[in-house]
């Protein structure tokens, strides 16, 4: 029998939740092909109007509270981000006790911030 791998679900779970804490007035867009960015998000007004400002999101998630505020990203990855003309939000997400910690990807190597 196929099984579904914990990081499987902790992904989906994580992009759930996330969406859940974002405000609905934004567009939430999956990124389907992931290369290192998992959702765009475009912000709009509380009264619906759009702002023009997007960012992207790369999501990664764990079970393990000892490396909660940690992740590794390799150097071309951080160079690739540069290269999408976006700003990139790197998001951790802790599944039990719930915590994030985000940073925005041109700021990485100062560690991840507890949101």
């Amino acid at each position: 029998m196929p099984t579904r791998s914990r990081s499987h679900q902790l992904e989906d779970l994580s992009l759930t939740r996330l969406r859940a804490l974002l405000p609905t007035s934004w567009v939430v867009r999956r990124k389907d092909q992931d290369y290192g960015i998992d959702l765009e998000v475009e912000i709009f007004d509380n009264d619906g109007s759009a702002t023009g400002l997007t960012f992207l999101v790369q999501v990664r998630a764990t079970d393990d509270p000892a490396r909660a505020d940690r992740m590794s990203l390799k150097v071309d990855q951080l160079r690739y981000f540069r290269t999408l003309g976006l700003p990139v939000l790197v998001v951790r997400y802790l599944s039990d006790p719930e915590r994030w910690f985000v940073q925005w990807a041109w700021n990485m190597g100062h560690g991840l911030r507890p949101s």
